[in-house]
């Protein structure tokens, strides 16, 4: 679970083991029926395999960059360094061979489409993802066998919710249309519980092969970013955060608006937009790792907390240290342990 103002994402995941997978898909839910979500959708996910390839080959480029082995030294610390950074180079080169968004076209429904439904047909389905704009719940008797234990069911993910999850908050807030500017929505991995997987990794029950992990973002959130270009970084946003003056600003500015748990008071911070998010959630998901939020939830979120705590298993870490690699290579721009960006003269 990570903090960031009003998204929620709902990962469906498994361990699977490393070797011998075949390719992993993604597509587009209906209801992102906002053509423009879609296309921001497809770009922030288009910047996390471009993050991650650039990644993974400056990583192990040899020699190595120094502005690189800085970055990955100052986020995965110096103690199995090159052991942290063969793990992650894995992760990121799974990650860049990502495919989609399967059965994309026009009127927006990709998962309605021979491409997309064919792979429902295979019992490596669980290992591809549909990015959602909220959920998609059906609602019936909770004594019904469909509809336990609380009588919500969730019709891409194929089961029972309870009214304690965190996705029926998010589907609370969306049906009230209720957008608080004080409250922190949270993003959520739900993972299946160990009994409940194979040796393989992979759903013991064979049926539950046949269905996708899902990545489920708050339509409330969407709404808010939706005026700043869903906060993907751009060259206007990069020098804005390189701007002497932007490390005391930010720090103001967040300090009046985000709790201390969300820890994101640094210009880096500032460019940690949708691409950010969904580059995150991404390592939830069974094939990316099946990582948690480390090392806790108070703890595992912003730039300053990937500095001290140096996790090569947060997901929050990985999506920095890839933006960060592909900021030395593409834009010659650094960032400090403190958060602050510098371009190169």
């Amino acid at each position: 679970m990570r903090s960031i103002l009003a998204i929620f994402a709902v990962v469906t995941s498994f361990h699977f083991a490393y070797s011998v997978i075949p390719p992993v898909h993604w597509t587009i839910y209906k209801n992102c029926d906002n053509p423009n979500r879609r296309d921001a959708i497809e770009t922030a996910i288009n910047t996390a395999k471009d993050r991650s390839a650039k990644a993974a080959a400056a990583l192990r480029a040899t020699p190595m960059d120094s502005r690189v082995e800085a970055v990955s030294k100052m986020l995965l610390g110096e103690d199995d360094w090159q052991n942290k950074v063969n793990t992650v180079v894995e992760l990121y080169e799974r990650l860049a061979d990502l495919v989609g968004p399967a059965g994309k076209r026009s009127e927006g429904d990709f998962t309605n489409t021979p491409e997309w439904s064919g792979f429902a047909q295979s019992d490596t389905h669980w290992r591809n993802f549909v990015v959602m704009c909220g959920p998609d719940f059906s609602f019936g008797d909770k004594n019904d066998e469909t509809f336990r234990p609380d009588g919500v069911f969730d019709n891409v993910r194929f089961e029972g919710i309870r009214k304690t999850a965190g996705i029926y908050e998010m589907y609370q807030d969306v049906n009230a249309a209720r957008s608080n500017p004080a409250k922190t929505y949270e993003v959520f991995a739900e993972t299946r519980a160990e009994e409940s997987k194979g040796v393989d990794g992979a759903p013991s029950g064979v049926w539950r092969r046949r269905f996708p992990e899902t990545i489920v973002l708050h339509p409330l959130f969407l709404s808010d970013i939706e005026a700043h270009n869903y906060k993907l970084l751009t060259d206007q946003r990069l020098a804005k955060a390189a701007d002497p003056t932007a490390w005391r600003v930010f720090k103001s500015w967040f300090k009046t608006r985000l709790t201390s748990r969300q820890n994101r008071g640094t210009p880096v911070d500032s460019l940690f937009g949708l691409d950010g998010t969904l580059h995150h959630e991404i390592f939830h998901l069974s094939v990316f790792g099946n990582l948690l939020d480390q090392p806790d939830h108070d703890h595992a979120y912003g730039w300053s907390a990937q500095v001290a705590n140096k996790r090569s298993d947060n997901p929050e870490n990985l999506a920095f240290l890839a933006m960060c690699i592909w900021m030395v290579v593409e834009k010659g721009a650094t960032v400090d342990a403190k958060g602050r960006v510098k371009m190169s003269s």
